[in-house]
């Protein structure tokens, strides 16, 4: 049987995923569930495919194995689909789908543990794992930006002249928000620099700019000229020749002194022009110079990063590492022998590092035509909203031509076109918004579309005079409006404010400020010291101590600790953290029995909650943790957050990102469309090199800097048009525009 690629392109609805779980199905009729890698994008898709493996049956399309004469069109693949009966009129072309009886009679198959279907990161982990035969450490995300944290203040202690120029631009938090984004391509930077250099150096610059003036002999004309008693000082700078956007002034001497000394005029005009030169070519020096001092502190920071985290890896750096890995032939025929088929969820989402471990992943699958192996994509180029990770449409189309090159006529190409989710007029309009192709609509239910300036206006009709949505066959319910907004801004704020107990969110919160965290902190304060009376309270709660017990304490914020002795804690016992990588399984048998204690403090405490309790001694293995009073401290300081869902309640509206919202849905969906405050960007790239660029502050005429600006902005403003159509599929019956951000 020909080794073939099924590249599938599923717009928003048409069941891009059950595609793929059907297909999945298919191959377990021949493989066993070890020969078959699934790569999703998210975690939860991984468990989602999972979950529907198990205990659905059926679906919406079949993509059968294509045989030696694999046609040059995509006809009979087309025929071998199986749509669901939506009641809508559809193409007659189906066959049945292939027997599921195998996965329900092997239980071995039906064990959710059994799938090969993960996140790229988790395969990878695995790869490493098991080739290497060594448990690979690797470093907590909220660990990196702890450790990022450390390496920039000391990058930033040990470089003055770093230090002063940089603090005249950015503060230190905007520093750590860059450095963030930097440290993602930081593990291939220096060689990526060495295979593509720039196209301008931003070490050729001088370190002292002198001040640029006026020249002194037209000053001198015009102090004449004006009044003979100033002072060369006091006649003017550049100020007077030029706006404070660096712009020349249309009008340098009032008209009567321009027409009384017309040669004074002219030379004032031109020495406009020649301060206007000489200002874009410091401003372009400036920046160059700031970028260069950028790049020495990200190289820097790399230093001390690496230095900080030891031999734990972060999941760049297990890309990275995957990478070198595969590249060694004799280490991928080991690894791959036994890999048969390969699936790839959301190809649109995925980034030429990672793209690169699938090509490592797939190139055996087609070395012998005499072999049933193949490789499975979805995805939709519409869809790609993870630019700033470095994923692109355009890459994604380059690996579906070097694919297409490499097996020929084993490649089928397939397109989903009818829409499951969305009504036609919700489909209509994000045909003309998003200037999409448009799709057949399976759903003949009647639907609409507004566009409102004011959204609780546009909200509070809807609930006093709730829609008959079709899809629910009911009236409408809070549970059926999804609200979604750019990011996590002042309207996402204000929202949240607005409406309270109505809104379902998920909020990032710190270890410290979970109840469950608190009630342990205290609990080991109140160990640590028996007679500190704010631990008592705050373990035993408010009622048992009176208003006038509690002002004596001067209580006022919940992590104020007065009238305890505790403050000196800080200074007396200091949390020391170990430079040592997580644990595969936390074994605390060599503690003293002190330890222990902490130990017990924490799973009684916590028992009740496994994975809190999980993440808690995860940590203790990790940090030096001996007493009540370091256990009570770390827990404070430590910045670690936890993603939770703001209330249980199921019949509340739910609050999203654009991006959080990718691949779920709603019968009603308001968007927040105002788009004015999100073209800002306080990082570029160099997409030739793929190094980052810091934008400059004042106009400056260089000519990388132009074309970096100008390929950034219409990157940006490309991925901002898919944000929107995302967004807008989003909506199943009901699909509300807002085009006003207040709340």
């Amino acid at each position: 049987m020909t080794n073939h690629v099924i590249w599938i392109t599923a717009s928003a609805g048409t069941g891009k995923t059950t595609a793929l779980i059907n297909r999945y199905k298919a191959l377990l009729e021949t493989c066993r569930p070890e020969q078959i890698i699934g790569i999703t994008f998210t975690i939860n898709a991984a468990n989602e495919i999972k979950e529907r493996l198990t205990h659905q049956e059926g679906g919406v399309a079949v993509f059968p194995d294509v045989t030696d004469s694999c046609p040059q069109d995509v006809e009979s693949v087309r025929t071998g689909i199986q749509k669901k009966d939506t009641g809508s009129r559809m193409p007659n072309k189906a066959k049945a789908a292939p027997s599921f009886a195998k996965l329900r009679e092997d239980s071995s198959v039906t064990c959710i543990d059994t799938f090969r279907i993960q996140t790229i990161h988790s395969l990878c982990h695995q790869l490493l794992s098991n080739h290497t035969g060594k448990s690979i450490n690797i470093l907590d995300p909220n660990e990196k930006k702890l450790l990022i944290d450390q390496a920039l203040r000391m990058a930033l202690n040990e470089q003055t002249e770093l230090t002063k120029r940089l603090a005249q631009r950015f503060s230190f938090y905007h520093l750590q928000s860059l450095m963030e984004k930097i440290a993602a391509h930081l593990p291939d930077r220096q060689q990526n620099l060495k295979d593509k250099p720039r196209d301008f150096d931003f070490t050729d610059v001088p370190a002292v700019f002198e001040p640029i003036r006026p020249n002194s002999e037209i000053m001198k004309m015009f102090k004449d000229v004006m009044d003979p008693r100033l002072r060369e000082d006091d006649a003017g700078d550049v100020s007077m020749f030029l706006t404070k956007t660096g712009e020349v002034r249309k009008r340098i001497l009032d008209a009567a002194t321009a027409k009384k000394h017309p040669e004074l005029a002219l030379m004032m005009q031109d020495e406009a022009h020649r301060l206007y030169a000489l200002m874009q070519e410091r401003a372009a020096q400036e920046w160059l110079y700031d970028n260069n001092l950028m790049h020495q502190l990200a190289d820097r920071v790399w230093d001390h990063y690496q230095t900080l985290k030891r031999d734990r890896l972060d999941y760049d750096e297990l890309i990275h590492a995957t990478k070198i890995m595969l590249e060694d032939d004799v280490a991928r025929y080991d690894i791959c022998r036994q890999i048969h088929h390969v699936l790839l969820d959301e190809a649109q989402d995925t980034n030429p590092k990672q793209w690169r471990i699938i090509e490592l992943l797939t190139q055996h699958l087609f070395d012998d035509p005499t072999t049933n192996k193949s490789f499975f994509v979805v995805g939709d180029h519409k869809q790609a909203i993870y630019g700033f990770q470095n994923a692109s449409p355009e890459f994604m189309q380059q690996q579906k031509q070097k694919y297409k090159g490499m097996v020929g006529q084993g490649f089928v190409e397939e397109s989903l076109e009818v829409n499951y989710r969305s009504v036609g007029t919700v489909c209509d309009y994000v045909e003309t918004q998003c200037a999409s192709p448009g799709v057949q609509v399976a759903r003949e239910h009647e639907g609409f579309v507004l566009e409102v300036t004011d959204f609780d206006d546009a909200l509070a009709k809807f609930l006093n005079d709730p829609p008959f949505l079709p899809s629910q066959n009911r009236p409408l319910e809070l549970r059926d409006i999804m609200i979604l907004c750019r990011k996590r801004d002042k309207t996402y704020r204000g929202i949240i404010e607005k409406y309270g107990d109505q809104i379902r969110f998920e909020q990032t919160q710190l270890l410290s400020d979970l109840p469950d965290i608190q009630k342990l902190m205290y609990q080991a304060l109140l160990l640590a010291e028996p007679d500190n009376a704010y631990a008592a309270y705050k373990v035993a709660g408010t009622s048992t101590l009176s208003s006038s017990a509690r002002a004596q304490l001067a209580i006022e914020d919940p992590l104020t600790i007065s009238q305890s002795g505790c403050s000196k804690i800080r200074h007396e016992n200091p949390i020391v953290l170990k430079e040592m990588g997580p644990r595969s399984a936390v074994s605390f048998g060599h503690l003293a029995e002190d330890d222990r204690s902490v130990l017990r403090l924490i799973t009684t405490t916590l028992s009740h909650n496994s994975p809190l309790l999980d993440i808690v001694l995860s940590f203790v293995a990790q940090h030096t943790i001996t007493t009540f009073q370091s256990l009570y401290w770390w827990l404070r300081a430590y910045p670690y957050t936890l993603k939770t869902i703001s209330t249980d309640n199921p019949n509340t509206m739910r609050l999203l990102t654009m991006h959080g919202a990718k691949g779920l849905q709603a019968p009603v969906v308001f968007v927040f469309n105002d788009w004015t405050d999100y073209n800002q960007q306080d990082i570029w790239w160099d997409y030739n090199t793929m190094d980052f660029v810091i934008p400059p502050t004042k106009s400056v005429h260089h000519p990388t800097l132009t074309a970096i600006r100008q390929q950034n902005r219409t990157k940006q403003t490309a991925e901002d048009a898919r944000l929107r159509y995302v967004a807008f599929t989003r909506a199943m019956d009901v699909l509300v525009v807002v085009a006003n951000s207040d709340v």
